[in-house]
């Protein structure tokens, strides 16, 4: 009774174990940035890339325009770049109303050689970088067809859009989700070295400190340790139990076998 217990309640706990997921800041400059790798599954990767700067932007070189990492033993395939609500959109006056999904002002670049010492980088820029790829998806919301300038990159909430320096570029507010999938099983432990790329600017210049992650897996949920918890307490209970059933049954010493 007690080990199909124990193993009935590891089976849901197993199923409600880790948040799958790592977050990483970095600075350049005055600029900051965020990027958080959550695994929704063991082949879906979501790529949140977030412009987390205070102040607004008030040059291209203001404007968060990529990301890289490193993920040695994984290959990846790109699904979608969306935004949470077409309100993040700004400065697109060709843009249909409503429209949320930026795929294709993004662009993907796997194997990328020399932006991490020792691996290839993947990168996915709204900003032509020159490292090959191709576009995440086929749709042209503004401008040239084809990844160009700043167009969509992403800005801090609080700038202003009027400027001259903006003129003729959508750009994007706060932050962009990524849908990605893998051919091989994967966790935010096989993340590896990540930076982020802003305006136009190489490698080397404007680009913010280079974030690792040192790997051991996710992090329990609260729901885990309440499975674990009823665990012992089912447990205890049982025992309590099954010790009193036995005081009671158990002849004395020195009795009588009954007849």
């Amino acid at each position: 009774m007690i080990r199909r217990l124990v193993a009935t309640l590891g089976l849901l706990a197993a199923g409600n174990c880790f948040a799958d997921s790592i977050t990483l800041n970095g600075v350049s400059g005055s600029n900051s940035a965020s990027v958080t790798f959550n695994f929704a599954t063991s082949s879906i990767l979501q790529v949140t890339l977030s412009n987390t700067t205070i102040a607004g932007a008030t040059s291209a070189n203001d404007v968060l325009t990529g990301l890289y990492f490193s993920a040695p033993g994984l290959t990846f395939t790109p699904m979608s770049a969306k935004v949470s609500t077409s309100a993040n959109i700004q400065n697109c006056p060709g843009c249909a109303a409503g429209v949320t999904n930026i795929s294709g002002e993004w662009q993907y670049s796997p194997g990328v050689q020399n932006l991490i010492a020792g691996n290839p980088a993947f990168v996915l820029s709204a900003a032509n970088f020159g490292y090959g790829g191709s576009r995440i998806g086929s749709t042209n919301l503004a401008g040239t067809t084809g990844v160009g300038g700043i167009d969509f990159g992403i800005v801090s909430p609080t700038t202003s859009f009027g400027q001259a320096a903006f003129t003729g570029s959508a750009l994007v507010t706060q932050s962009v989700v990524f849908t990605m999938t893998t051919s091989q099983p994967g966790n935010a432990s096989m993340i590896g070295l990540s930076g982020f790329l802003w305006g136009l600017q190489t490698p080397g210049t404007m680009l913010g400190a280079e974030l690792q992650h040192g790997g051991g897996g996710g992090v329990p949920e609260p729901g885990t340790f309440v499975l674990l918890g009823g665990a012992l307490i089912a447990i205890g209970l049982w025992r309590r139990k099954a010790s009193a059933v036995g005081q009671v049954s158990r002849p004395a010493a020195g009795s009588p076998d009954p007849a």
